[in-house]
C-alpha cells in the first residue's frame, strides 16, 4: 500500500490482517518505516550530507536500510513451512524525542509458521525516479534523493503483486496528520516532537510528494500489473471522495 503519512495506512492494513485471519490465512503487517537507518546511522548520513536537510532526518529515499527490507521481504515470501521463523524488524518513532531509531531485537515481531499474505505499506511506495533531466531541475537536493530512489524498485517493489494506492486531494493534509498521530503518541506517556518541530519534519516529506506524487497518480506504481492496481481517493477527512480515479485495468 502506497499512501501518505497520517492517512490511514496502518489501520487498513490491521484490518485486512483481521478480515484474513478469519478466513485461516496468516497475514503478515510490515511497514517501509521500520527499515529506517538505526539513529547512530542516520546521525551519521546527516553528517556526511550536512547541506542537503532532506537526509538530516528520516523520512526520504536514501534513509532506509534497503538491504535489511529486501531480506526480510525475501524471507517473507519464502515462508511457506510451519517450521518457518522470521524476526521482523520494528522500529521506535518515539525514541530520541521523536527522531526514532531501531527497536531492540527483543522488541522485533516473531513470525512462525507459513505466511499466506504480507502487507506491506510506506509513504513512497512505488515512487518512480524522475529522469535525471527533471531531477536536476528539481536541485541539487533532490537529485541526490533520486539517485537514492533509483535502487528502491530492485530492491523493495518487485516484491509487491498487488498494489493499493490511496490518494489524497491535497498533500498539505499531512501536516495536520502528521500532528495528530504525535499529540496522541505524547498523551499515553511517549516523547515526541514539538509543533513545530513537527513543521520542519513534515517539511522534509514534501519535497518528495512534489515530485514523486503525480508520478505515481498518473502512471501508477513501479511494478504495477493490469488489474492489481487499485486507487482510491480521500479527503481530508480520510473518507472516499465521491469521484474515485479510473483503475488500471490494461498496459498503458
Amino acid at each position: 500500500m502506497s499512501a501518505p503519512q497520517g492517512s490511514g495506512k496502518t489501520t487498513i492494513c490491521e484490518e485486512l490482517q483481521h478480515l484474513l485471519a478469519q478466513g485461516g490465512y496468516q497475514a503478515v503487517f510490515a511497514s517501509l518505516d521500520d527499515f529506517y537507518l538505526t539513529y547512530d546511522d542516520q546521525q551519521a548520513l546527516a553528517k556526511a550530507n550536512s547541506q542537503n536537510k532532506l537526509l538530516g532526518v528520516r523520512g526520504q529515499a536514501g534513509t532506509h536500510d534497503i538491504k535489511l527490507a529486501h531480506t526480510t521481504l525475501q524471507q517473507l515470501k519464502s515462508a511457506n513451512s510451519d517450521s518457518s521463523e522470521i524476526a521482523l524488524v520494528r522500529y521506535d518513532k518515539s525514541s530520541h524525542s521523536g527522531r526514532g531509531d531501531r527497536a531492540p531485537e527483543s522488541a522485533w515481531q516473531q513470525v512462525k509458521g507459513k505466511v499466506d499474505v504480507v502487507l506491506f505499506e510506506g509513504w513512497m511506495l512505488g515512487f518512480r525516479p524522475l529522469l535525471d533531466q527533471a531531477a536536476q531541475k528539481a536541485g541539487e537536493n533532490m537529485m541526490a534523493i533520486n539517485n537514492h530512489l533509483k535502487k528502491y524498485p530492485a530492491a523493495i517493489d518487485n516484491f509487491i503483486d498487488v498494489w493499493l494506492v490511496v490518494k489524497v486531494t491535497d498533500p498539505q493534509f499531512v501536516y495536520d496528520w502528521r500532528l495528530e498521530a504525535e499529540h496522541k503518541s505524547k498523551a499515553v506517556g511517549k516523547p515526541g516532537m514539538t509543533d513545530d518541530q513537527v513543521a520542519d519534519f513534515v517539511d522534509r516529506y514534501m519535497p518528495g510528494y512534489t515530485h514523486y506524487l503525480p508520478g505515481l497518480y498518473s502512471h501508477g506504481p513501479t511494478t504495477k500489473q493490469p488489474g492489481k492496481v487499485l486507487t482510491i481517493q480521500i479527503d481530508k477527512s480520510r473518507q472516499l471522495t465521491q469521484e474515485q480515479p479510473e483503475q488500471y485495468t490494461h498496459e498503458d
